[in-house]
């Protein structure tokens, strides 16, 4: 009998995010994580949107804790299939939201390495998405925010703000405590 497969343990370390940094956060004498979003996986739902193969892309990971004292700490990396670096961004704002039963994840920061390099040294916002079915979805990263605007003030519903990608693919993990 199989118990313990690659899937399972990328699935328990997801969900188990804000309870590990918790179990640290207490040994260290630091702030707890109060939620966290996490995205991992290739990111061919981009490709596929785009009627491109699988492989068009490589690999896409966001991964943000919101602490109770307020900070938020994450890094988005999105390489790409092309053997560029890709979109790199130091996560520093994130927002949990409820739009009719979709759990909604915003975050925000900024790009650090960019390719095309348009988006270096600006900040971007990206998006997970859990729905009603279970189902996730993510937001890519060819978002800027705009001026002025941090993702706690991002108008979520406007429809040209985010373009929603099925992850079949990957994991999609949004947690609250």
């Amino acid at each position: 009998m199989k118990l313990f497969t690659p899937f399972t343990s990328i699935t328990a370390l997801t969900a188990s995010c804000v309870f590990v940094e918790n179990v640290s956060a207490r040994l260290l004498g630091g702030s707890q994580v109060v939620a966290c979003v996490r995205v991992t996986g290739s990111d061919a739902g981009g490709c596929a949107a785009k009627d491109l193969p699988d492989n068009c892309d490589a690999n896409y990971s966001l991964h943000a804790d919101d602490f109770a004292d307020g900070t938020v700490k994450g890094i988005l990396k999105d390489a790409y299939g092309d053997g560029t670096p890709g979109l790199q961004a130091k996560i520093d704002c994130l927002k949990i939201i409820d739009n009719d039963g979709d759990k909604i994840a915003i975050a925000s920061g900024l790009a650090s390495t960019s390719s095309p390099e348009k988006y270096a040294g600006k900040v971007i916002y990206v998006g997970a998405k859990i729905d009603t079915n279970g189902k996730g979805y993510y937001s890519n990263s060819g978002n800027l925010m705009p001026p002025g605007s941090t993702c706690e003030n991002v108008d979520y519903e406007k429809g040209d703000r985010f373009k929603w990608f099925e992850h079949a693919t990957g994991v999609v993990k949004i947690i609250e405590v």
